[in-house]
């Protein structure tokens, strides 16, 4: 077979298999927006009430609770882009408190109206809870009880997407330290559980 025809299929065959690979390779991950109201309480008062004690009008990415800060470390370690909530990538930021709280109470229209605001694709909102529990019997450390509860939600049609409620219990020397570090415990559960529902619908 003459040199130049062989080149030719060479060639043809390096093109279609690099079309091939690029048609296989999977689409970008979602923009996400995550949102989660904190109470705190200690002895059955309210100590800590994030979005609660927030101005009326507040920067949208400088207001993070810890279940935020949770579920967001665990969306960036997937490889999601996320927008808002602490990560000041956006032009646009300035948003009423009103909004962002009628949309963790269950506002799928305010969810929309903040994820469209910062061109997210995705708006995860909800609420975390933490009540002191009886003290560990035999030990000075305080315990609580967490319960957190998200809604998955598009951005751009309102369809919910996914929801995730997890409860968990940690001790420490005190109850808010114990109350943020059961937030923690099942916001990463509730995280790895989206994570893994927003994978599957790709």
């Amino acid at each position: 077979m003459n040199v130049f025809p062989r080149l030719f299929i060479s060639a043809l065959l390096v093109f279609f298999l690099t079309v091939s690979a690029h048609a296989k390779e999977p689409p970008g991950k979602s923009v996400v927006m995550v949102k989660i109201n904190e109470q705190i309480f200690v002895d059955d008062s309210a100590i800590y009430d994030y979005y609660g004690n927030l101005k009326d009008v507040l920067n949208i990415w400088a207001s993070v609770s810890q279940a935020d800060i949770t579920i967001i470390g665990i969306l960036l370690e997937n490889n999601f882009r996320v927008v808002g909530s602490g990560i000041p990538n956006t032009t646009k930021g300035n948003v009423a408190k009103d909004e962002i709280l009628k949309a963790v109470e269950g506002d799928d229209f305010a969810s929309m109206h903040l994820g469209n605001y910062l061109n997210a694709d995705i708006v995860v909102v909800g609420k975390a809870i933490s009540k002191g529990v009886s003290m560990m019997k035999g030990s000075q450390q305080k315990s609580a009880r967490a319960n957190v509860n998200v809604r998955v939600i598009d951005a751009k049609t309102g369809e919910i997407l996914a929801v995730e409620s997890q409860d968990a219990t940690a001790a420490a020397i005190d109850e808010l330290s114990a109350g943020v570090e059961a937030i923690k415990i099942a916001s990463r559960s509730i995280a790895q559980n989206i994570v893994k529902k927003l994978s599957e619908k790709k």
